[in-house]
């Protein structure tokens, strides 16, 4: 995904160099032809958004029935592209909210889930992040079971 910066004359040396140095860094920066004070700048993020942990943890048995469900993002999410693309089975009604610059979904069930049942959670197609670059890996996947 590509960006564009541009400063323009009258907004001074200072700031052209503070975003000419960070853009440089991301990617290439060139400066304009009108005296250094004019600079257009692009950057390709490449950056994968990824899932970094949940918990439960993928496979984990004897999970507590009252716990809490999470995921961890690389990048902010867009809360409602994400939360429209999570599904739990079987269902567990509860209240979903973001944390950590949306960075962390959690589902706080309403009610206890079922003893002795494997969850299955999926993050399907259509999660997002704010520039509404996709997550690279969907759908993702992970279970847990409760205990008796």
């Amino acid at each position: 995904m590509a960006s564009r910066a541009s400063l323009l004359p009258g907004q001074g040396l200072a700031r052209l160099a503070l975003l000419a140095g960070l853009l440089a860094v991301l990617g290439g920066c060139q400066p304009g032809s009108e005296g250094g004070e004019t600079a257009a700048c692009e950057f390709t993020d490449t950056a994968l958004r990824q899932v970094t942990g949940t918990a439960p943890i993928d496979g984990d048995t004897g999970v507590s029935p009252t716990t809490a469900i999470a995921v961890f993002f690389t990048h902010s999410m867009h809360p409602g592209a994400t939360a429209a693309a999570l599904s739990i089975v079987p269902a567990a009604p509860g209240t979903l909210t973001f944390a950590e610059y949306d960075r962390r979904l959690t589902l706080s069930p309403s009610a206890p889930l079922a003893p002795g049942t494997v969850y299955a959670v999926a993050l399907n197609p259509g999660v997002v992040d704010g520039c509404g670059v996709p997550l690279a890996e969907a759908p993702y996947t992970f279970s847990f079971e409760t205990a008796p």
